[in-house]
């Protein structure tokens, strides 16, 4: 295999184009060169992960492992450009037979454009960049962290607006196929706001076109991001694949949560007691705990199906007793159970196994 040649590093002036109204010629310009240049990778596959991943650890090499097999069967990878699962991302595919590339964001202190990278560009502008992931991409690989942070506008609004185009039906189809989906935190703002839940109610059909919505993760109470571990409980008559029948301690029934957009909100009481009875609330905050005001304590509902679950709390933080912020406080026989984030997952898992074997 030829040698790739690096990219070359820009040269930027931030002293131009400072103006208010002079961005928006910012931004078509990065449409510009972010059109003229993707259109030419296809296939692709954007690839999102945390940019505090150290090499070494066992993300890094998963993330490279994966972008390295998508480049070798000839797809073109594209990552943020920095550091974390984003090199290892560009590392593995600058390895393989593809194009690695890398939409590198230009900010105060954070990012730093890796190494492994033979085509670059650099944004000023997040709404742009978030274009450029989703509009040439074949396919998606979303390891821990880094996916849809950062919205100026409001929490996983743009990546919705998007979704919404190209996206939709494909999750659709998924759904129907029996795929359990899991959407914590960013992905509920995201689910909510591209109609993905509530969804239809029992017995109709999934509309052709995403929805309005008739949800909503509003600002918290407190008008404050809120970062730290709440109790949750579960619904005995919940339909939800993922929580359904959870039999977990008192002790250890918490999940984190990290969010300034969490309130949830029925679009009517209506709405709000038809997801109740129907089974669709899939978790909350326990009664004295609600950490962002959400209406009777719902921090996860699910669509009729129950395969799809939307919740603002992080299960996928809380798979090693290590996770638990008091862990080594907890009882043995707590101990030898499993977290519920794990717990939650391998129901996922057991639930997929069985509709592969019918």
């Amino acid at each position: 295999m030829d040698e790739k040649p690096n990219a070359a590093q820009p040269i930027i002036d931030n002293s131009d184009l400072t103006h208010e109204s002079w961005k928006i010629f910012q931004i078509m310009a990065e449409f510009v060169e972010g059109y003229e240049k993707l259109s030419k990778i296809k296939p692709s596959v954007s690839m999102f992960g945390s940019a505090r991943v150290l090499p070494g650890h066992a993300n890094y090499q998963l993330g490279e492992e994966i972008a390295r097999l998508l480049s070798d069967e000839g797809f073109s990878i594209v990552s943020g450009g920095g550091p974390g699962m984003m090199e290892a991302f560009n590392k593995g595919a600058y390895a393989g037979k593809s194009d690695s590339i890398g939409l590198n964001i230009q900010l105060p202190h954070e990012q730093i454009a890796n190494n492994y990278q033979n085509v670059s560009l650099y944004f000023r502008h997040f709404f742009s960049r978030k274009v450029m992931f989703v509009k040439y991409a074949s396919a998606y690989v979303v390891l821990p962290g880094g996916f849809s942070y950062g919205d100026a506008i409001a929490a996983g609004r743009i990546m919705a607006a998007l979704m919404r185009q190209q996206l939709y039906p494909a999750l659709v189809r998924a759904v129907m196929r029996g795929v359990p989906i899991i959407a914590p935190c960013n992905g509920f703002q995201i689910a909510a706001q591209i109609g993905l839940l509530p969804g239809p109610a029992p017995g109709q059909s999934w509309p052709e076109q995403a929805p309005k919505p008739t949800i909503a993760l509003a600002q918290n109470a407190s008008a404050r991001f809120v970062d730290r571990w709440c109790d949750v409980e579960f619904p005995n008559q919940t339909k939800c694949i993922w929580t359904d029948n959870l039999e977990i301690p008192r002790q250890t029934s918490v999940l984190p949560i990290a969010h300034g957009e969490g309130r949830f909100i029925a679009e009517s009481p209506e709405l709000l007691k038809q997801l109740q009875d129907r089974g669709q609330v899939a978790v909350c905050y326990a009664d004295n705990d609600n950490p962002n005001g959400s209406q009777d304590n719902i921090a996860g509902i699910c669509d009729a199906s129950g395969l799809v679950l939307g919740l603002m709390p992080h299960p996928e933080r809380y798979t090693r007793w290590t996770h638990h912020p008091r862990w080594t406080r907890l009882s043995h026989s707590s101990r030898n159970q499993q977290p519920l984030g794990l717990k939650m997952y391998k129901k996922a898992v057991v639930y997929a196994s069985q509709v592969v074997a019918v």
